[in-house]
């Protein structure tokens, strides 16, 4: 009796073992190599690919991406591909929700700033002055790719108290704002 209690409890135990490894380690494993994969053959369609042949890539991406996710949802870049296909598809509204998802595991300064176009692409100017503001000030050189007026907008609002912080002469308060600004979600 206790050699069969044994010989299951070893069963139970590799069969935990098994499924955990295929859960945890083989999926997001083929999920980076899907992803690589994509990203690779989005940059190669936006530079010689047709309209349709893009909406046709954007679609099978966003969806293969959105399998990933539900295995493996705290991996910002399967969440940045899958937003940057939906955005070839005209579809900002749901590429912006991917771009604050992945805000709310890491604030990269790229994320603030795919998110602003985004927003501006929806139509959104106070959401994507918003999120460019953020995004200068936590990487300053974004401020050249923003398209104007914005750029003269978000420029205006991060310039003097960026300078400010270069020199070491910010007030407290100027500094505890641009700290508050990074912690909080975007509007």
């Amino acid at each position: 009796m206790k050699w069969a209690l044994r010989v299951a409890a070893s069963l139970a135990i590799a069969a935990a073992a098994g499924w955990i490894t295929y859960r945890y380690c083989y999926l997001r494993h083929v999920c980076n190599v899907r992803a690589e994969t994509v990203q690779q053959s989005m940059v190669r369609l936006m530079n010689a690919g047709g309209p349709t042949t893009e909406r046709i890539f954007a679609r099978m991406a966003a969806e293969e991406m959105s399998r990933c996710l539900e295995c493996w949802p705290t991996n910002i870049n399967l969440y940045m591909i899958r937003a940057a296909a939906l955005r070839m598809l005209d579809r900002p509204e749901e590429a912006a929700l991917d771009y604050r998802r992945a805000i709310r595991v890491d604030r990269r300064a790229e994320l603030y700033f795919n998110l602003g176009l985004t927003e501006m692409e929806a139509g959104r100017d106070l959401q994507a002055f918003d999120a460019l503001v953020t995004a200068g000030f936590l990487f300053y050189p974004y401020m050249d790719e923003m398209p104007e007026p914005m750029q003269s907008r978000v420029r205006a609002a991060v310039s003097p108290i960026f300078a400010a912080m270069q020199r070491g002469k910010a007030r407290p308060e100027d500094v505890q704002k641009v700290r508050d600004r990074v912690a909080r979600d975007p509007l």
